[in-house]
């Protein structure tokens, strides 16, 4: 007779016994929120898990908008209606450097630091002014003056005098406005009596 069942239920046993002593459990919660840390540590002889509630986000460096000269050049463009030689003046460059940023070859080379500050000083002027115009003002930025100052020679100055350049925009805005709505025809009239002789 084969006597190697015995022993087949004896390695058994030993293999089952043996994998109970060696056994470890850890709970992971399996939906962890996409802000949270899991971080596992040896205390003792076993295994633990802990969830860590810390927020990633206090952690991150904030995020900045990047934006590079080429594109605040061309919002300024947009954004006043102005030819570049008036573009290049704001910017206190020349025309064909102005060239140079409107085609976005500005990465090809590096940038002035004078140049670099002066563009972020006008995009946080132009942030400042952007509600006060539905449209760009165009020509009116060189032809609208107050104090002897036009909002163009406001934007060109050296050293960019906020609250005067906010002043000029918001009284600029209002006579583009006021012009704006009083160019517009009197819809009162139907077809019908533009039409009919009398």
């Amino acid at each position: 007779m084969w006597s190697s069942t015995s022993s087949v239920g004896k390695t058994a046993t030993s293999v089952v016994l043996s994998s109970l002593c060696f056994s470890t459990y850890a709970e992971v919660p399996q939906n962890i929120p996409e802000n949270k840390i899991v971080q596992s540590d040896r205390s003792g002889t076993a295994w633990q898990y802990r969830l860590i509630a810390q927020e990633l986000s206090s952690h991150a460096k904030p995020k900045a908008d990047v934006v590079s000269i080429s594109e605040i050049v061309k919002r300024a463009k947009v954004q006043l209606g102005l030819p570049n030689k008036d573009i290049a003046n704001i910017f206190l460059v020349s025309r064909q450097t102005i060239q140079t940023y409107l085609k976005g070859s500005d990465t090809s080379h590096t940038v002035n630091n004078q140049t670099k500050n002066r563009a972020l000083h006008v995009l946080e002027v132009l942030e400042s002014i952007k509600d006060n115009f539905e449209k760009s003002p165009g020509a009116m930025a060189k032809n609208y003056t107050i104090d002897n100052s036009s909002l163009l020679d406001l934007l060109s100055a050296q050293n960019l005098e906020v609250n005067k350049i906010q002043t000029i925009s918001r009284e600029l805005g209002k006579k583009l406005s006021s012009t704006a709505s009083s160019d517009q025809p009197n819809n009162n009239e139907t077809l019908f009596d533009l039409t009919r002789t009398v």
